[in-house]
């Protein structure tokens, strides 16, 4: 089995498959376009974006992503398709709608989330 295999048999226990249920990621629920809600679990990062000018970073705003697996496992996948814009995801009480993907390995994508 390759590094691709082992991330892939891992993920599942990254993103809070744990049996005492210490999760580190976040409980969602993720409503694809078009598509019924799903229960699963995700990393959410608030921060800042910037914009080089030189040798130096300006601040220009703030940025939400929402990191999730692209598995079908229960109750932590979002299933295996990439989430369209427009898809939502719901982490205690706030919705986040997703505006584009940012990155994706096959295994996870991180999106960029309003």
């Amino acid at each position: 089995m390759g590094l691709r295999g082992i991330f892939r048999d891992e993920l599942p226990e990254i993103f809070g498959d744990f049996e005492d249920d210490e999760a580190p990621a976040e409980d969602a629920v993720y409503t694809p376009v078009g598509g019924d809600p799903v229960n699963c679990k995700v990393f959410l990062e608030i921060g800042s974006s910037e914009m080089p000018l030189g040798l130096s970073a300006q601040i220009v705003g703030s940025e939400v992503t929402i990191e999730a697996l692209l598995s079908n496992n229960e109750n932590i996948g979002i299933g295996t398709e990439l989430p369209q814009r427009g898809a939502m995801f719901e982490i205690e009480g706030t919705v986040y709608t997703v505006n584009r993907v940012l990155n994706t390995d096959g295994l996870t994508a991180t999106m960029s989330v309003t």
